[in-house]
Parts: C-alpha cells; structure tokens; sequence
C-alpha cells in the first residue's frame, strides 16, 4: 500500500511583523493538516521557491542561525515520510486527527510541559556559534532520544539511565566508542538544563559508561610518506591538486581543516600565522616553515571569497578526494582498526589511504615534529594543547619509532 502524500513549508505570516511561525502543511487524498516547526523565521530571509531560510542569515528574537532552521525542515519533511510508511505497512489511511497525533507522540509534544523536548529545541537554538558537524550531532541525539522514548522526561535521568542507553544503542548496531560519544552528548544536554534550573540532578551525569575499547593507532603520514604526497604531480588533476595542497598546509602547520578552511590573508605576515582557532576560540601564533610558505604563495594571485587564502572545499568532500589524492601517492600499508560491539571485539584491516582524512593533517605535523626532536613544549604552543595529557598518545609513537630505530643497530 502506497499513501500519496505532499509535504510543504510556509510562514504564517501577521502584518507588519518581521517574524512569522514556520508551519508544515500536509496533503494526502482529501485530507489536509499543518503543524508548527517550532521557528519563527524573519520574513525577508525566506525563500518560499525552495522552502528555506536564506544562508547565512538569522531569525526570530534569538537570532537562531539559518542552518538550525533548515536542519529542521529537513528533519520534519523525513520524519512524516517515516509516519506514513508506518501507516501503509499497517494499510491505514489515516485521518487529520490521527496524523497529528502520531506527529505530536513522535517529536515529544504529547504532555509537552513533561518531556525534555521543547528544552532540547532550546538548547539547539542556544548553539548559534556550535560548528554545523556539532548541531547535525545534536540534532540526530534529539532523534535517537525521541525514538527511545516520545514522552521522556528529566527524572528518567537516574542512574540507571546509561544502562538504558546503552542497550538502546547495542541494539541498533553502534560501537561502543560511538556509544559512549552519544551519551556524553545527552550528558552534555542535562548539564546545560541544570545550569538552566529546568531540572535538578538526579544523578545520570555522574554515572561512568564502562565498556571496552579499542586503542587504535593515530593515523599519520611520515616524513617520506608526506614527500611523496607533497611532491607527487597532480597537474592532470587540479582539484585534487588543490585538495592536497590545502591537506600539506595542514601537515605542514598543525592547524585544523576548520582553521585552515577560516584562513584569511589578513591572519598572515611573512614569517607566521595569527589566527583564532575555531574548536577552543584560542588565539595561537604558528611560525611558517618553507613548505607552508610555499604553498601560500602558490595561491597569492588567486581571488577566493571572504579574503580566504587557500582553495578550501567542504570537509565531507575533502575528505572523498582526500583517499583519492593518497592512494594516487600509493599510501597502501595494511593497517588493522579494531572496534568493541558489546563485549564482541571487530578487527578489519585497511589499507592506509582509506583511512586518511583531514583529521591525519593535524597529527600528521605532531608526530613528525617530536620525532624531528622538537621538544614537547614548544610544539604545543604551535598547537594550542594546554597539558601533556593530550600529547601522550603522540610522545608514545615517538618513543616507539626512535626505538625501532635503535633496533636497526642490532641487525648489522
């Protein structure tokens, strides 16, 4: 069975007022219902063509950011797709009446004034200065509590409520590292509604999350392996040209693809970068060596927008072209990941350009820097760590590789 359904966003808008509530109307058959998103939208931001807020732009009294907004049409738009195929599987048509009331049992608005819900809209509209990858994250955790439960409230957050979580997740599939994310992420929520005094504690954010986990080694190229990418000839293909050089810049830096893709020419002199970092909104002076200064001045004569001074595309593609770029560079090592399921221990072995991604520019810099013999201090003040706890994991691979070189000794 097939329902016919057609799913719309408008404003309801009110003369003379800037803002308007965003509404969904829904039609199947000759049945007709709309429900309110949640967002009011200022007027001159709104496209109705394509049924969005404009980019970069922001709405209502709390300035709540476009991209918030948007994530919300689209959540809405799939989460009444879902509605209706749970209708058809059962061979329902279901009435106005009936529809709304699966759409208020299934976003948390049946006994609205109980469920966590409208607190957790709250919190989202609160993160304006949250990086999109943090909101898509909050915003799918929104999704995952509501379907563990439509009308859960602040005092199910007992001990016992990790547990709960826990074999929610399991359930479905998840890692035990991408379980425990996802539970500091509500913890991450309950902390702000105490701040908030919407709730008090009753004791889930001191409940530890004890399962194992894989130590998995730090993925990152060495010395020859970044010549190799560096020098390799991708003439023949300038857009992953672009993507290795801005990927380098990294290696060569220790900045973030955040804080390279924010790179202004105004953030340069001609010996050093200045530059406040979007993850901790530190502000860090990083000394330029001859590659990075290569590399910038391979792009001075190009005009990017907003002042930017590299060829930077989004993160996600980076990343596609990224595996591309290193197995051209023929970056093929097996390396085995290891992941926990449960108690249930998954090896897979990879060949290493798999496994690259923007993040490996970063690390890349670190572990060649300490084992160049750059003292630990001095590289986290290029890097803005604030304590060596951070830098372990990478002062490890240093001690392991200078004694594996050591060992080369006992071979003559």
């Amino acid at each position: 069975m097939y329902i016919k359904h057609n799913i719309s966003f408008f404003l309801n808008k009110q003369k003379g007022k800037p803002y308007a509530p965003l509404r969904c109307r829904i039609r199947w058959g000759k049945n007709s219902t709309s429900v309110n998103i949640g967002f009011s939208v200022t007027v001159d931001y709104w496209d109705q063509a394509t049924q969005q807020c404009a980019r970069r732009s922001t709405h209502g009294k709390n300035d709540v950011p476009a991209t918030i907004i948007n994530h919300a049409i689209a959540d809405a738009e799939e989460l009444i797709h879902s509605i209706f195929a749970e209708f058809e599987a059962q061979e329902i048509i279901p009435t106005e009446e009936e529809l709304k009331h699966t759409i208020d049992v299934r976003t948390g608005k049946v006994l609205c004034d109980n469920t966590i819900f409208p607190y957790y809209d709250e919190f989202l509209a609160h993160g304006s200065t949250w990086r999109v990858g943090t909101l898509k994250k909050l915003r799918t955790i929104k999704r995952h509590l509501q379907e563990f439960s439509p009308s859960l409230r602040f005092e199910d957050f007992d001990r016992g409520m990790a547990d709960r979580l826990i074999a929610f997740y399991a359930k479905r599939g998840f890692s035990n590292t991408t379980i425990t994310k996802n539970i500091n992420s509500v913890k991450w929520f309950i902390r702000w509604a105490i701040y908030q005094e919407y709730t008090e504690d009753f004791k889930f954010n001191g409940t530890r999350i004890k399962l194992p986990h894989a130590n998995n080694q730090i993925i990152f190229l060495s010395w020859d392996e970044l010549m190799t990418m560096y020098n390799h000839d991708f003439s023949a293909t300038p857009s992953l040209e672009c993507v290795r050089d801005v990927f380098c810049f990294c290696c060569f830096t220790s900045l973030r693809f955040s804080d390279v893709s924010n790179l202004k020419r105004a953030n340069i002199t001609d010996t050093y970068i200045n530059i406040t970092t979007i993850k901790t909104n530190d502000t860090i002076r990083i000394d330029l060596n001859d590659y990075s200064k290569a590399i910038l001045q391979k792009y001075q004569s190009f005009d990017f927008p907003n002042g930017k001074a590299l060829p930077v595309i989004s993160g996600q593609k980076t990343n596609v072209h990224l595996k591309r770029v290193a197995k051209m560079c023929g970056l093929d090592k097996p390396i085995e990941v290891t992941t926990y399921h449960g108690s249930k221990r998954v090896s897979v072995i990879h060949p290493k350009h798999e496994l690259i991604t923007t993040h490996a520019g970063r690390r890349t810099f670190i572990c060649n820097a300490l084992m160049l013999g750059i003292p630990p201090d001095i590289v986290m003040k290029w890097t803005g760590h604030s304590d060596y706890k951070a830098m372990k994991p990478y002062i490890d691979i240093t001690d392991e590789a200078k004694q594996n070189a050591m060992n080369l000794f006992n071979k003559k």
